[in-house]
């Protein structure tokens, strides 16, 4: 009678464990789900960096673009500036010219 009441003890004592190592399992479980969605989550926001990071150097590329437009148009300026001025010079010489021939 005192075995069948040890034995009966050990079975409620390892079910008593059972249940312990169970509810360990279900928390391990909903620890890795938790997780699994913070690398998702984490994922995500390194591809929506990503597409931002993507979009900054397209428009710094346009940009860059636009200034080498610009200085070319500056760079064209400038030489019909220095070719007016020789018209001028031009101009300015051969009235010099037609006074003295008159």
């Amino acid at each position: 009678s005192a075995n069948l009441v040890t034995h009966f003890a050990n079975l409620v004592t390892h079910s008593a464990n059972l249940v312990t190592h169970s509810a360990n399992l279900v928390t391990h479980s909903a620890n890795l789900v938790t997780h699994s969605v913070n690398l998702v989550t984490h994922s995500a926001n390194l591809v929506t960096h990503s597409a931002i990071l993507v979009t900054h150097s397209a428009n710094l590329v346009t940009h860059s673009a636009n200034l080498i437009t610009h200085t070319a148009n500056l760079v064209t300026h400038s030489a019909n500036l220095v070719t007016h001025f020789a018209n001028l010079v031009t101009h300015s010489a051969n009235l010099v010219t037609h006074s003295a021939n008159l």
